[in-house]
């Protein structure tokens, strides 16, 4: 086995499983191990020297994902190669936030081509990285000549840039949905782009944008000295401030506002291009030079004080920070309780200004604690996409989830359908009578309140997903089959009802009643055979719905 520049071969990623399975309710991704490894003896070291190497290298934003979830289970502890890639794995996830806890090694039996190990996945591409770097992992622990430690850091530096980093605005959406019960998927294969809630409920989001997020509000925010010329019309204290072309204007505008002055770029996604308290000639020359490889440059006249990200949602004021300068850089100290409600008015109004759902404004102040107008705080930038610290995202779950439902829509699962008994078209017409757009996935199409919509296999995963987001959808009934169910999974992870017929005698029939545990564990309510088993915690509407269902197919 070489070393450090080749790729692990010994970790073969084979499928993902879609929401309820076999072996969890929630996605698990199932890989294979080779024997020539997962069949060798450790020490008992293992799985501590296995944390040692990955935590070595484990980012800062890491350790406050994990901190804010509870410790992994002590049943995954165990000590051997497979079980310690699960483990590993798992821990990979959760630095970026994810809630993952389920992972297992299958009894492979006879079988020579060594372990198989399920892995809890919440984003396919993320798990999959995650078990590579966990393989390499251990393959280190086992002997550094087969994987170097430079290696390993490398790897974990492009999970870091990638899916930590890169998902630091998704994490609280993520975490909030997961602690409401909030339905949730990625509609991209990179999780980019992630769907909260379901059908009629559904809204989507990426970074900070939401399906309520103006267009043209971002695009005004992208632009400074746009935002800030459409604030100062309204009265709303921004700094003076002149676009320059050329030093040659950059420096007529200092000598219209004076020294000291600030240089940046008009782009707002590129704040990394400014220069604070620029005081003489060749100061600005650099400076200047140094914006204008982004675009646009903006002089504007300095603002005394400190710079307070204002953040507001939805209309209302919900946080500030302060941005306080540290040995690693700016950190964020929370300041929310010290903000005059003036200001906090100052903020809402820039807010609907813009017309933006989720805003950070920064305001520079010398004194957040005094009316705006005492102090001469002016707002030096408009964010559309701010990083959310204070329970931001349960706010706006707040704002757009009122019922108990929880974005969840009725959903209704045949399994094993019954051509001629037509069952879930029944189902579907039943549902009609108290909602609109009932939709019915189905081997021959995707129906809406009884017309098809798409024709083609829509009775798998894939079927109740498209039926799940499918704008406006108030309920939906799957049909699907014992083996779609067990070799790709369900797709969603609860139920509102399953609907069960007779177990023919043959040789499915184990995998009709591997199916049916499945949905048991997962549905609020069971129908099988006229009789309506309800759940511990089924809620009053799904026992309703059991019961008029049962009436009607009886």
């Amino acid at each position: 086995m070489s070393t450090s520049q080749q790729p692990v071969t010994i970790y073969k990623p084979k499928k993902i499983l879609q929401g309820a399975n076999l072996y969890s309710r929630n996605s698990i991704l199932v890989a294979e191990l080779d024997a020539s490894v997962s069949a060798r003896p450790v020490d008992p070291q293992f799985l501590e020297t296995g944390l040692s190497v990955l935590n070595k290298h484990r980012p800062e934003a890491a350790q406050a994902n994990t901190d804010a979830m509870p410790p992994l289970p002590e049943t995954l502890a165990a000590n051997t190669f497979s079980e310690v890639l699960g483990y590993l794995a798992l821990t990979l996830q959760r630095w970026c936030g994810l809630p993952v806890n389920f992972a297992r090694v299958l009894d492979s039996g006879s079988n020579s081509q060594g372990d198989h190990v399920v892995i809890e996945s919440r984003l396919d591409h993320l798990a999959t990285a995650a078990g590579q770097i966990a393989a390499e992992v251990c393959l280190h622990c086992m002997n550094p000549e087969f994987v170097t430690e430079e290696r390993i850091s490398n790897m974990v530096a492009e999970f870091d840039r990638v899916f930590i980093g890169g998902r630091a605005t998704q994490i609280p959406f993520i975490r909030a949905a997961e602690e409401s019960g909030i339905p949730w998927l990625p509609l991209t294969a990179d999780g980019a782009i992630l769907a909260f809630g379901q059908g009629s409920n559904l809204r989507k989001i990426h970074q900070n944008y939401t399906s309520d997020t103006s267009f043209i509000a971002a695009k005004i925010a992208s632009d400074k000295f746009t935002a800030a010329n459409i604030l100062r019309s309204q009265g709303i204290p921004v700094p003076r401030q002149v676009a320059a072309n050329s030093i040659e204007v950059a420096t007529e505008a200092v000598q219209n506002l004076g020294y000291p002055v600030v240089v940046k770029s008009s782009r707002s996604e590129l704040g990394n291009t400014v220069t604070a308290e620029v005081r003489d000639v060749q100061a600005l020359s650099q400076a200047f030079n140094a914006a204008a490889e982004q675009g646009p440059v903006i002089v504007e006249k300095l603002i005394p004080g400190d710079t307070h990200r204002l953040v507001v949602i939805n209309g209302k004021f919900r946080s500030a920070h302060k941005m306080v300068k540290a040995d690693q850089g700016i950190s964020l100290e929370d300041v929310t309780g010290l903000v005059h409600p003036v200001t906090m008015r100052l903020a809402e109004r820039a807010s609907a200004v813009i017309d933006l759902d989720i805003v950070g404004l920064d305001l520079i102040s010398s004194d957040i604690s005094k009316p705006y107008w005492e102090v001469g705080a002016a707002i030096c930038a408009v964010n559309v996409s701010p990083q959310l610290l204070n329970n931001e995202a349960k706010m706006i779950f707040s704002d757009w989830y009122v019922k108990e439902d929880r974005g969840r829509i009725v959903t209704v699962v045949v399994l094993d359908p019954v051509k001629e008994k037509n069952r879930g078209q029944k189902i579907a017409e039943q549902l009609q009578s108290n909602h609109s757009r009932v939709c019915l996935a189905t081997k021959e199409g995707m129906f809406i309140d009884g017309e098809m919509v798409s024709p083609g296999n829509f009775a798998s995963y894939h079927g109740l997903q498209a039926a799940l987001c499918e704008p406006g959808a108030n309920a939906v009934v799957l049909e699907i089959d014992s083996g779609e169910l067990i070799s790709n999974g369900l797709g969603i992870d609860r139920c509102d009802l399953s609907v069960f017929g007779a177990i023919e005698d043959s040789e499915d029939q184990k995998l009709a009643e591997a199916s049916r545990g499945i949905l048991s564990t997962i549905s609020e309510c069971v129908l099988e055979n006229s009789i309506v088993r309800e759940g511990r915690n089924a809620s009053l509407d799904a026992k309703q719905l059991a019961r008029e269902i049962n009436s009607n197919l009886s």
